[in-house]
């Protein structure tokens, strides 16, 4: 189903982090520790409630959510409160944490999403604790741990020059470990001023197109595997869309530093400004929204979208990614470029309208 329909509050938990992943699109752009506001987080919840049906709640983090562990019980309990049986929970979490973490989200998550990049020699050595240490094999316990007690696991891969041609050796390797939804992400640049300005967009759409012919390859192997292998670049090719996220609507994400953004790239309010849409009055206990800007974010959507009129898959991509667009031009209406030729290659080797994708995208 388009993407956009994930409709969910999602909590920035922390900026703290236990791995050093070498592409993270912070990279230097958090200084300071920070947690989310507990207060804050109520607050959300209450007017995201009384805005939308949804009462889909989402663990992200700056860094890991995890490390923010009693903040996530508490957050869960207050919506299950105002939800009852309705709340769905949802994280996406680096892994590594304890099997008392586990035992927990194995009861109270309905989907866990771990960014994982494959075969472990590569996994480890792009996603290192801050230490230097390997990190597969406790992840790999902890899905164990997970799948064992009923629990839904998802795996998110990023594609980078080591794994771009092992694709189908991810798959194997994820089928090995009993999982069976699997989405990969091309790996894009970090988020700052430079990306803006920069004529050096990321690993280009050589690479881009590279990674959509492997990622057909590896989609036939997940096939025969009765595993469902999604791409970011393809995650409304199920439906036709005006927008290509939830971003676009946009739906809240809850910062360490106060704030309430649209994109899990819009991390505080210094990063990609012009998503940020509201702010929390720790006095008053309000969150002041912005409508001026939720009208400007509303924008982006593919019939304004000028560069991409005539486009034979518009309405399957919107655009592509809000975040990514922004980041790299500057633009909310901004559209990578990078993306478009290996989106339609995807989208004449891939079912298109044919059915409704059975996982949504972390």
């Amino acid at each position: 189903m388009a993407f956009y329909r994930k409709q969910c509050i999602s909590f920035m938990m922390s900026t703290k982090c236990n791995l050093a992943c070498s592409y993270c699109y912070l990279q230097d752009s958090v200084s300071v520790d920070q947690s989310l506001d507990f207060e804050f987080a109520k607050q959300g919840i209450r007017d995201y409630f009384a805005d939308s049906p949804s009462r889909h709640i989402r663990f992200f983090a700056c860094g890991e959510p995890t490390l923010e562990f009693e903040l996530i019980k508490a957050i869960k309990d207050f919506a299950h409160e105002l939800a009852g049986n309705d709340l769905s929970v949802e994280i996406q979490t680096n892994g590594v944490f304890s099997v008392k973490i586990a035992n927990w989200l194995a009861h109270n998550a309905n989907i866990v999403w771990i960014s994982h990049d494959g075969i472990p020699e590569v996994h480890d050595s792009l996603r290192p604790t801050i230490g230097g240490g390997k990190t597969s094999e406790v992840i790999e316990r902890n899905i164990s741990l997970l799948l064992a007690q009923g629990c839904q696991v998802g795996l998110r891969a990023t594609i980078t020059p080591l794994n771009l041609f092992r694709q189908v050796e991810i798959i194997q390797y994820f089928n090995k470990l009993g999982v069976k939804a699997v989405f990969s992400d091309p790996v894009f640049p970090a988020v700052s001023e430079e990306a803006r300005h920069s004529k050096d967009k990321g690993l280009g759409s050589e690479f881009m197109m590279t990674y959509a012919r492997e990622f057909v390859k590896a989609r036939i192997v997940a096939e025969e595997l009765g595993i469902f292998y999604g791409s970011f670049l393809a995650v409304n090719f199920d439906e036709r869309t005006e927008v290509f996220c939830r971003s676009c609507l946009p739906s809240p994400n809850l910062t360490p530093d106060g704030y309430v953004t649209s994109c899990d790239m819009a991390f505080s309010k210094d990063a990609l400004p012009e998503l940020v849409y509201g702010k929390y009055d720790r006095e008053t206990g309000i969150i002041e929204y912005n409508n001026n800007r939720i009208a400007a974010i509303r924008l982006r959507k593919a019939s304004n979208l000028v560069e991409c009129q005539g486009c034979e898959v518009l309405y399957h991509c919107a655009g592509s990614c809000l975040g990514e667009g922004l980041n790299e031009t500057g633009r909310i209406l901004g559209v990578k470029q990078d993306y478009c030729d290996a989106i339609r290659y995807l989208a004449k080797h891939l079912p298109i309208d044919s059915g409704l994708y059975p996982y949504l995208h972390p």
